[in-house]
């Protein structure tokens, strides 16, 4: 869930938000590190949220909230404090399993991947809330700890946006992502040396967009009328509309994918790996092409979409769907009002 999300949703339930910025004099700059603190005009409910590794405590104390939220184990310290002033506080797990999957990717020291599951366990039993991301992490948290005060407040987008779908004379098959984050050039390579080179047996025409900032010198050089390379694109809604297809070719990483939300929010048919796909409560071959993460069945997903247009509307159609039930700012801003009413400060 981004914190951007999370703002709106206050705003939304009726919060003056006040944003506040910290230096802790050692390594970030104090524009990179923020606290959001929401007032609601009726009645004083403050919240705090913070990405960074800086001590709170007494910034917390002085502000005297209603309720914590905290989106890294290293704020877990705080936790007993503010339990003993009655003060709630809701831990959001994204990090965890996002780091834990980057460690086993990296081949990190298996006692760096142990410390950080015995830190998780502590860190979560604290807690007066968990939220989580998906259904997948909500059902591992009970699984492995036993926790029963878990909520799945899943990533969105700010709208569902209305069908705008063009016909190209080249078929475009677009995949975003920052490529300075490993899986993602991992899946690009995968793309170009694996899958590309089969659809390109059998339609020579279709064009492949790489869409999305920081792209390595490798994947620069591949420019050409058959491979777009963008780099940093401010509006990516251009690409989607161009579109015929998009594909998620994920192999690791933690976390719902915005990009496959992205694609469903545009009515898109996807092919996507199951990884691409975890966490979203899509049904493989009702609302995207399932595909392994194997270049030939991976290309033949890719050219049976290309080849029927009824079937691409179609997953297209079914996918967007599940967006608008799901995945919208109205739907999130839902669940932090339950969970807020739940915990007796809305």
């Amino acid at each position: 869930m981004q914190e951007a999300a999370l703002i709106a949703a206050l705003k939304t339930l009726g919060h003056e938000l006040f944003r506040v910025f910290l230096d802790d004099g050692v390594t970030y700059s104090s524009t990179e590190s923020s606290i959001v603190v929401p007032r609601r005009l009726e009645r004083p409910v403050r919240f705090l949220t913070n990405h960074r590794w800086v001590n709170l405590a007494k910034q917390v104390d002085s502000m005297n909230p209603d309720l914590l939220i905290l989106r890294h184990p290293q704020f877990a310290d705080y936790v007993p404090s503010a339990l003993g002033a009655h003060i709630p506080v809701i831990l959001y797990t994204a990090n965890f399993e996002f780091s834990l999957q980057m460690m086993r990717s990296l081949r990190r020291p298996i006692l760096d991947q142990i410390m950080l599951g015995i830190g998780e366990s502590i860190y979560l039993r604290k807690a007066t809330r968990v939220w989580t991301v998906s259904n997948i992490d909500h059902a591992r948290y009970k699984r492995l700890y036993g926790l029963r005060n878990v909520a799945t407040i899943p990533n969105v987008l700010p709208t569902a946006v209305v069908f705008n779908q063009r016909k190209m004379n080249v078929p475009e098959i677009l995949f975003v992502g920052a490529f300075d984050y490993r899986p993602n050039e991992v899946a690009a390579r995968f793309l170009v040396d694996r899958v590309m080179p089969v659809v390109w047996a059998t339609r020579s025409n279709v064009r492949l967009i790489l869409a999305g900032h920081s792209p390595p010198s490798w994947m620069r050089a591949l420019a050409s009328p058959k491979i777009t390379v963008t780099g940093t694109v401010k509006d990516l809604a251009e690409y989607y509309h161009r579109a015929t297809l998009v594909v998620v070719p994920i192999s690791i990483g933690g976390g719902t994918k915005y990009k496959f939300l992205e694609a469903m929010s545009y009515g898109k048919a996807i092919v996507s790996t199951a990884k691409g796909a975890e966490g979203i409560r899509v049904a493989p071959q009702k609302d995207f092409s399932l595909s392994k993460m194997n270049g030939k069945a991976f290309a033949n997903s890719v050219l049976e979409l290309l080849e029927h247009e009824g079937l691409r509307d179609q997953l297209g159609k079914s996918a967007h769907s599940v967006f608008v039930a799901h995945y919208t700012q109205e739907k999130l801003t839902s669940l932090i009002a339950k969970e807020l009413l739940l915990l007796g400060v809305s």
